[in-house]
């Protein structure tokens, strides 16, 4: 563009010809239309101002520039070819051929012109630059020396030469000489978004994920609507497990942009962790993204699957499907959400299809087999595995599923045995494939081999229903009916279903009530059998004399036979403390609760921690004679000590004394806890309740150590 002053000057110039009158008109008009935004006519007017007037470097000059501009690299390197021929020693001339001939992507051209402008003029800062920039990639020692001569002659304003420097130390690995050179360039140029965001860069590759929030958060003080940058930031706050910043961010984004995928995809992914997967679809179907990536729709319908709306994760993947009918995942999903709609033929017919065009599609043939055992059509099943297996002869997961199908029908046992304990084989530590040849024993009547293989099942899969219900079968099978009921009471943990409810009643009823009774207690006292330590942070609660009271408090067992319980006052400070030891040792603190006498609060805390002592270290479970009493609401055990109710599975509900006063005790726990598999569950709430006083011990997150620990 031309500054006003030369235009004023072209006008005020004396015109000697008509030929320069008529050059200086299409000049005039040429930069007023470069004013306007006109380009291309610019161009034309510029190159009929040349022809008038063809030894003007001006107007050549101006035309190059232009044509550049305008996207015409051929008149732009024929007008810098004619500039240089007008004027060979001005190293402008040169420095502007480079700059067309890189344009065109002509490196070496460019190099040579560069070079040629430098040596008619050595301090042209402008070549050493643009030489700097182009010789970066393909030879960074000598861009290097370009770029440090220009900081020697122009320091002030080197914060371009300072930001290539600093990447050029960045590709080679030299992190600290690139952040100092990067900060060099903001300094000189503080607004320097690109210097700013490689200089993050850099901290990352540092793991200095502080002084890279530092420079994301620059920028974005200058750059506040950044889509990009904020999710960028976003997903730092992510990595640090900083959700509520996090999702700060991508919220200021979606405002910005409320389709943007990126964005989208985030806030999806933070409900997801929230587990609220209704959020998570909500959040995924505004992304601009779903109309062209298939993968987007498939992480859709599994959100809304999540979320229960199986019809609309079905029509997701329909019309995904429609879109992209090629694309195998969406056609297998689509058939797996036909199969939980119970839309059996649907699911079967594309499954058929999809393994028409890829016969070695493994988890289509799987499903469609499965989907054939579940509706009995074991032919069907069959045939479809056994094309599996041959596929894949080491297919431990297809051998166990055609296998433990056959056995449970009792159909082909000795082959069934076979691609079971070759499943066993490959995997000997998968529980499940244990299970399949324990009950293939059983199916044979080799119920002793059927029992070790169940009891090894069960070491790996101790909360598993189904392992659990097979080895009652097996132990009933063999006359141990002892064994069998606390097999069935271990299932009906984990399955509350009518079959599991109806072999535990009746392998109880053909128990005394004595031996019952003893069982159930014995199963009730292996949920901590062998603790050494256990307890954690609890609320207290209660009231005593109808004083209520409430602490935060620290509850903690030690083997043999102590348990302290602290109560913390203000900082988890400790105010007082009341600890039970030994056979009838106690020891408290002074407690003063507002018209209770110390006595009576003294013998509420004793006789409530003395009965959680008790359950804990077992011997609240070892009195005898335990009769079970058989009801229509459910059964109880009666010592001469107390009365037990339990909950499925066999642990304690609650335990209530005889001797008086009565003291009542209530044992909760997670429905979620992990380390209730198996007989073992640890207690998240003790409620007591006796004569003149309640105390509730909330213990939200409860630790405990065994003499020896089993696999969680």
């Amino acid at each position: 563009m031309i500054q006003t002053a030369v235009l004023l000057l072209a006008l005020a110039a004396p015109a000697h010809a008509d030929a320069d009158k008529a050059s200086t008109m299409h000049y005039m008009k040429a930069v007023l239309l470069e004013h306007q935004g006109n380009i291309l006519e610019a161009l034309q007017e510029y190159q009929a101002a040349i022809a008038l007037d063809p030894t003007s470097s001006f107007l050549v000059e101006q035309a190059v520039e232009t044509a550049l501009e305008a996207g015409k690299p051929d008149v732009a390197l024929e007008m810098a070819k004619k500039l240089v021929a007008l004027d060979p020693k001005a190293h402008k001339s040169h420095f502007l051929l480079g700059n067309v001939q890189w344009a065109r992507g002509d490196a070496a051209g460019a190099q040579a012109a560069f070079e040629e402008a430098l040596k008619i003029n050595p301090k042209f800062s402008e070549a050493m630059l643009s030489l700097g920039n182009l010789l970066s990639s393909q030879s960074p020692k000598r861009a290097r020396e370009y770029f440090e001569k220009y900081l020697a002659t122009n320091p002030e304003n080197a914060a371009e030469a300072h930001y290539q420097l600093g990447i050029l130390e960045q590709r080679d690995g030299g992190l600290e000489k690139a952040i100092e050179h990067l900060k060099n360039a903001i300094a000189i140029n503080p607004d320097s978004f690109q210097a700013r965001l490689t200089l993050a860069q850099v901290y990352e590759a540092k793991k200095d994920t502080d002084a890279a929030l530092g420079e994301f958060l620059a920028i974005l003080d200058r750059d506040p609507e950044n889509v990009a940058l904020r999710n960028h930031i976003g997903e730092v706050y992510f990595m640090r497990g900083e959700l509520e910043k996090s999702e700060e961010h991508f919220r200021h984004a979606s405002n910005s942009a409320a389709d943007n995928p990126t964005t989208c995809l985030w806030l999806a992914i933070l409900a997801e962790q929230r587990g609220d997967f209704n959020q998570a679809a909500a959040e995924l179907a505004k992304s601009a993204a779903l109309k062209d990536e298939a993968a987007l729709n498939l992480r859709l319908s599994y959100y809304l699957t999540q979320a229960n709306r199986i019809k609309e994760a079905v029509r997701a993947l329909e019309e995904a499907h429609k879109k992209w009918p090629d694309n195998d995942d969406v056609a297998y999903f689509l058939a797996l959400g036909y199969d939980d709609l119970k839309e059996t033929d649907k699911a079967a017919d594309l499954l058929k299809e999809l393994l028409k065009a890829r016969p070695d599609f493994r988890d289509a043939r799987f499903q469609l087999g499965a989907l054939y055992e579940k509706h009995n059509r074991m032919d069907d099943a069959e045939r479809e595995f056994r094309a599996l297996i041959e596929q894949r002869p080491n297919d431990a997961s297809s051998l166990n599923y055609l296998g433990y199908s056959l056995s449970d029908r009792g159909l082909k046992l000795e082959e069934a045995q076979t691609m079971i304990a070759r499943a066993v084989q490959i995997d000997p530590t998968n529980g499940a494939y244990r299970d399949s040849l324990g009950w293939c024993y059983f199916k044979q009547g080799r119920n002793a081999e059927a029992k070790a293989e169940l009891e090894t099942a069960i070491k790996y899969l101790p909360s598993d229903a189904t392992v659990w219900e097979h080895l009652g079968d097996v132990q009933a099978a063999l006359g141990d009916g002892s064994k069998a009921y606390e097999a069935y009471v271990r299932a009906e943990g984990f399955d509350r279903g009518d079959r599991v409810k109806k072999k535990r009643a009746d392998a109880e009823a053909k128990l005394s009530p004595q031996d019952a009774g003893a069982k159930a207690l014995e199963l009730a006292a292996a949920g901590l059998k062998g603790v050494v330590r256990f307890g954690g942070p609890c609320d207290v609660s209660g009231t005593v004399v109808n004083r209520p009271f409430h602490y935060a408090g620290l509850l903690r067992y030690e083997a043999p036979n102590e348990l302290q319980l602290e109560f913390l006052g203000p900082l988890f400070v400790p105010i007082f403390r009341a600890k039970v030891k030994g056979e009838d040792g106690f020891e408290m603190d002074p407690f003063h609760l507002e018209g209770v006498p110390p006595e009576a609060a003294s013998d509420a805390v004793y006789r409530g921690l003395k009965l959680v002592r008790d359950f804990i270290d077992g011997r609240l479970f070892a009195g005898r004679p335990a009769d079970l009493k058989r009801g229509w609401r459910g059964g109880s055990v009666k010592t001469a000590d107390g009365e037990f109710t339990f909950q499925p599975g066999g642990r304690l509900r609650t335990y209530e004394t005889t001797a008086q006063p009565v003291v009542k005790l209530s044992v909760e726990y997670a429905p979620d806890d992990k380390n209730a598999e198996g007989p073992r569950g640890l207690p998240t709430a003790l409620k007591l309740e006796g004569r003149g006083f309640k105390l509730d011990l909330a213990l939200p997150t409860p630790s405990a150590r065994f003499e020896i620990e089993e696999p969680r």
